[in-house]
């Protein structure tokens, strides 16, 4: 085999290397929070109660299960789904706490953002000059015409 050989088959090892390691490599910001996992399991846990509840009361109404195992069976799911649901509420909270906060930063940054347009609509207008070369509307301290790109000689007419 050539030198040549070798180097292409290298720099098809190492391409390909590159490509497989690719998603291992890649940065996510946005990951799944920790209380949307607990969450999600949360309400997975929920589901399996009420299926087994559904359950035990198709069993009671054919007669696989006798009235007293069922009320007891019923009354622990029931209070197993109860704490479930009480813990899930907590976990919304927390989530929707956390969400609040960043719509109060979000609307944050929109204030300030309308606060910034506003002072340079008040600095545009104080700058009603127009370039003499091509006649397009200039700003006060440009020194070229954003239109055409001639250079302003500072006596341009105002508006």
């Amino acid at each position: 085999m050539d030198l040549v050989a070798i180097l292409i088959c290298t720099a098809i090892a190492i391409l390909a290397g590159f490509f497989i390691l690719q998603p291992f490599t890649d940065f996510h910001p946005e990951r799944v929070r920790e209380v949307d996992q607990e969450l999600s399991s949360k309400q997975a846990e929920h589901d399996r109660i009420l299926a087994l509840i559904e359950e035990l009361e198709m069993d009671h109404a054919i007669g696989k299960i006798l009235d007293e195992d069922y009320q007891m069976e019923r009354s622990q799911l029931m209070r197993q789904g109860a704490e479930n649901l009480k813990e899930m509420d907590v976990l919304r909270e927390r989530a929707f706490s956390k969400m609040e906060q960043d719509e109060r930063a979000r609307s944050l940054d929109d204030e300030l953002e309308a606060a910034v347009t506003q002072l340079r609509q008040v600095k545009g207008r104080q700058g009603g000059q127009f370039c003499a070369h091509c006649g397009a509307k200039v700003l006060v301290g440009d020194r070229f015409c954003v239109a055409c790109g001639e250079k302003l000689s500072g006596n341009e007419s105002r508006r």
